[in-house]
């Protein structure tokens, strides 16, 4: 036999025999390098890369990738993908993302009761049990809410010298009077209605009015918003109100007060409070 075909035949051989070593018995080895400075290579395992060393107390070692990761394909836990199977793909650490994060749903402790909430971008929840702070780097809305303010006659001036009565349940004077009462109402908020209460059991009646006045015009003037009255005698308490109203609050530009005029003195004409209704989408 010719000495080339001996050392070919030998050549197969041992090449056979390799091939079915590396099959039933792995390879170990210090490293491995795959493709080369701008030309990559590809690596196929058809199976499960682990690391058999452990840590103290036979604590398991992770996997470790020294460098950025890419991958092209989707990340999933278990044999097979999507959400059918009781395995989901867990991250046991903080987590930033440099991007948009789109999810079916949130669940957990950390959404639930979110403790801080700090988004760099929009962010949309259609609910929250309890938020205890959140920190926005934007502004925040929200669907439209409904708020009210509540005013007692305590802190009324009259407009003379004027005596009276008042508490923080009713106002009347002794005599025919107007009073003027301040009214703070958050910056933005849009008024949808204002109403009054009042005991009227006099031929004469209580008008409310509600104002607003010019802070930086020559003149400083107002304009009348609404103007509210009793109508006829009642011995039960009336309420009076003007759902018409629709107005931005603007506390830039103007301040906001009411009065409140007694066509007789009388304790029959008795002031109880003001309350202004409205809308909100942004906190105040």
């Amino acid at each position: 036999m010719k000495k080339s075909l001996v050392i070919t035949m030998l050549v197969i051989a041992s090449l056979v025999l390799t091939v079915g070593i590396v099959k039933a018995a792995g390879v170990t080895t210090d490293w491995l390098r795959v493709g080369v400075q701008g030309e990559g290579g590809v690596t196929y395992f058809n199976g499960t890369i682990i690391n058999e060393t452990t840590g103290d107390n036979d604590a398991n070692n992770p996997v470790t990738f020294g460098d950025n990761v890419r991958i092209d394909g989707r990340v999933y836990r278990g044999a097979t993908a999507g959400t059918s199977d009781s395995l989901p793909f867990i991250v046991n650490d903080n987590m930033e993302v440099t991007g948009s994060l789109t999810v079916g749903g949130l669940s957990g402790d950390g959404v639930v009761s979110a403790a801080n909430i700090d988004p760099t971008s929009n962010i949309e929840v259609n609910s929250l049990a309890t938020t205890e702070d959140i920190l926005a780097g934007g502004s925040i809305s929200w669907g439209t809410r409904t708020g009210h303010v509540s005013v007692s006659p305590a802190g009324c001036t009259p407009s003379y010298n004027d005596t009276f009565s008042v508490s923080s349940l009713s106002l009347y004077p002794d005599t025919s009077a107007t009073f003027y009462c301040p009214l703070q109402l958050p910056d933005g908020v849009t008024v949808t209605k204002a109403e009054f209460m009042a005991m009227d059991s006099n031929d004469a009646d209580i008008e409310v009015t509600l104002l607003r006045g010019y802070l930086r015009e020559i003149g400083l003037g107002g304009y009348i918003l609404t103007i509210l009255s009793t109508s006829g005698s009642s011995e039960t308490l009336q309420t009076i109100s003007d759902s018409t109203l629709n107005f931005v609050v603007d506390n830039y530009n103007y301040n906001y007060s009411y009065s409140v005029t007694f066509g007789d003195g009388d304790y029959s004409l008795r002031y109880a409070a003001l309350v202004i209704t409205y809308t909100y989408t942004t906190p105040h």
